[in-house]
């Protein structure tokens, strides 16, 4: 099986089709997810932007996790409408010096969103 196919069989799910219709409402909407294990959060956020082109972001609750649904996600949809917006400083000796890698990641995020007309998942914790 494809991993298309697995999204489109997600696609057609009642619930996902009631996520659909009320993103389709408003512009201006958040919903949380709960109860899902392992990736199938990421296959119903797949099954949701497969079709629709909308910007969309996605935050979890930690660096770690993220970092694994982006992977999964960008792998479902292509590295090119997903993107990863970490934290600029690093975490573990000085909370003020900055990490040059995620800035560079952090920049490539508001390249993209500067773009007229994209449409990028944006991951972040």
């Amino acid at each position: 099986m494809k991993t298309t196919d697995l999204i489109g069989l997600y696609s057609k799910h009642p619930n996902v089709l009631r996520m659909r219709d009320f993103f389709a409402q408003s512009e201006d909407k958040t919903l949380h997810l709960n109860g899902l294990t392992g990736s199938s959060a990421t296959l119903v956020l797949a099954a949701l932007s497969h079709d629709q082109r909308q910007s969309r972001l996605i935050i979890l609750a930690e660096r770690e996790e993220a970092a694994y649904f982006h992977n999964d996600l960008a792998h479902l949809l292509g590295e090119e409408h997903v993107f990863f917006f970490p934290s600029s400083y690093k975490r573990a000796i000085r909370m003020q010096q900055l990490d040059q890698d995620n800035l560079l990641l952090r920049t490539e995020v508001l390249n993209k969103l500067a773009t007229r007309n994209a449409k990028p998942l944006i991951v972040t914790y």
